[in-house]
């Protein structure tokens, strides 16, 4: 889809993929539907791993074949700027656009906007092997999502 947005569009200079996604739980942090997850490098990973570009093997491993694009450098700046600053002042402006009635999430008044920051499984089907979940967590960090659906 991305490649098909540039060609129609070549002067785009980046774009943002969105997405639905499951958690993949660990043991240092909590992801719930609704919570915001951030693809950052961390390690040799640039951020987002397509499992969809990888190998399953007949023991439940994984085996990448192609890594996805690493975030464009000028909106990498500006993550890690946020990263660096406190986090509350970016959950301030966040909660204030949630008061404005354009801008209102449905959501119930007891939500909490979470922001999580690393890698990201990129997708389009589900990791139904736990086993296969855990291997991909371990070998590629400290995995923080998986997408069911993503766009553009």
């Amino acid at each position: 889809m991305a490649a098909e947005v540039l060609r129609d569009l070549p002067n785009l200079e980046m774009g943002i993929s969105v997405g639905i996604a499951g958690g993949l739980p660990s043991s240092t942090r909590e992801i719930r539907l609704g919570n915001v997850v951030v693809a950052i490098p961390e390690g040799d990973c640039l951020g987002v791993v397509g499992y969809d570009l990888g190998k399953a093997n007949e023991d439940d491993t994984f085996e990448l074949k192609h890594w996805q694009n690493a975030t464009h450098p000028p909106l990498l700046s500006v993550i890690k700027l946020i990263c660096t600053q406190n986090d509350s002042r970016f959950l301030r402006h966040l909660q204030v656009q949630d008061e404005l009635p354009d801008f209102r999430r449905p959501g119930s008044p007891g939500d909490q906007l979470t922001l999580h920051y690393g890698t990201i499984f990129s997708g389009n089907s589900a990791i139904k092997s736990e086993k296969r979940r855990g291997g991909m967590q371990e070998k590629y960090g400290a995995s923080r999502r998986k997408w069911k659906r993503r766009g553009c």
